[in-house]
Formats: structure tokens, sequence, C-alpha cells
């Protein structure tokens, strides 16, 4: 399976708009409609795309479709584009949800919390973003009762500063949040055991079946 992912704007990139595909009212979907060709290059033109769960969790965006592609290729380290493609049906929308992309945020920056120059602090931050997730319209006082944590792990400045990292992290691109904790949790560790560990905890969310796989060290 063939993936792409979308920032939530209704299809639209650049210029242009993806043609999305349509559900039926028996559950199956109808494909969007072919794009125009393009030639194939990467980071330039062409419909880009990703091959698997390594590219997927690379470019994660709020919505996530399955393509089938055509025509000339060309392959990157973390992504390929086609000259022609198409929108096949959208997944996990039951599962990708604004809370789960935030939650999957605080779990991959917990696996490399103890690597910060203030561990407590750091857990201190991801317990407001974990609270912000499942709580929502309750982030209020989720957020009184981190500062109050933070402050008492690393004093009231530091507090501060805590509780404004955790407001950012919560926010409202909260898919750009769990690309970021990725990234970061990548290269603070070994690569191939931080990115198969990543790799995982976004498939267990796709699934529905939030949580870590272990805990964080």
């Amino acid at each position: 399976m063939l993936y792409k992912t979308m920032d939530g704007t209704s299809g639209v990139y650049g210029h242009g708009k993806w043609s999305l595909p349509t559900q039926n009212d028996n559950g199956s979907w109808t494909p969007g409609e072919w794009m125009p060709r393009v030639p194939a290059v990467l980071c330039e033109s062409g419909y880009h795309y990703c091959r698997d769960m390594r590219d997927l969790l690379a470019h994660l965006g709020p919505e996530i479709y399955e393509i089938e592609v055509r025509g000339e290729s060309e392959s990157g380290n973390d992504k390929a584009c086609a000259e022609e493609a198409r929108l096949l049906r959208r997944l996990y929308s039951d599962t990708w949800t604004p809370e789960s992309q935030r939650l999957l945020a605080v779990d991959c920056a917990r696996r490399v919390a103890h690597l910060t120059t203030n561990p407590e602090l750091t857990n201190a931050c991801l317990d407001a973003c974990a609270a912000y997730a499942m709580y929502g319209d309750e982030w209020a006082a989720a957020r009184a009762a981190a500062w109050d944590a933070a402050r008492d792990a690393a004093g009231a400045a530091a507090g501060a500063a805590a509780g404004a990292a955790a407001w950012a992290a919560a926010g409202a691109a909260a898919w750009a949040a769990a690309r970021a904790a990725a990234g970061a949790a990548a290269w603070a560790a070994p690569w191939d055991e931080a990115r198969a560990a990543q790799v995982a905890l976004l498939q267990r969310y796709l699934d529905g079946e939030q949580g870590p796989l272990v805990e964080a060290e």
C-alpha cells in the first residue's frame, strides 16, 4: 500500500488541488480522478507519496490516504514521486484523530526525555501535553496543573518556560508536533532503533491501540 498525507486543507497543494475520493453509502470508496501528468522530479514536480510506514512517519499530516501511481517515478530516502497519481480512499479517519496525533508526539518525546538537560521538567511538560490531548476543552485546568508540576520540578522560572513549551507542543498543529518529536527522537538515539520504535508506535496508533510498546527509559 502507498500513502499520501494531507494537511487538512481539502486537498489543496501549491497552486493546485487534489481530486479527492468519496465514500459511498455502503462504505466503499470511489477513487478521485487521475491527476494530470507532470514530470517526476523529487522536491520539484510530480506527485509525492510515502512507500511505507517509515516514509509516513517522516511526512505525517492530519489526513492519510491510499494512493495509486503510474508512469515514471523517482525515489528518495523518505519519499517517492510519480508522473501520475490518484487517491483511492481515506485511511484511519477513526483512529488518526487530533487526540491520537498529540499522544503520539508525547510518546515519541518520552522515549528520549532522559537525554534532555532536565528530564523531570521535560516530563512535566509532556504530562501537560498528554492532559490536553485527552481532555481537550479542559485544557485550562490541565495547563494549571502542569505549571504546578513544573514549578515543583525546577522552580517558578522554569515553570513559566514549561508552561509555554506545553502550550506550543499541544497546540492546534498537533500533527507537526508529532513529526517534530519523532525526528528529535531519531537524532537523539541510534537511528535504526529509534526509527523502528517510532514506526511501531505509529502503527499502534493507526490501529487504535494508543500507548507506547515499552516504557520510556
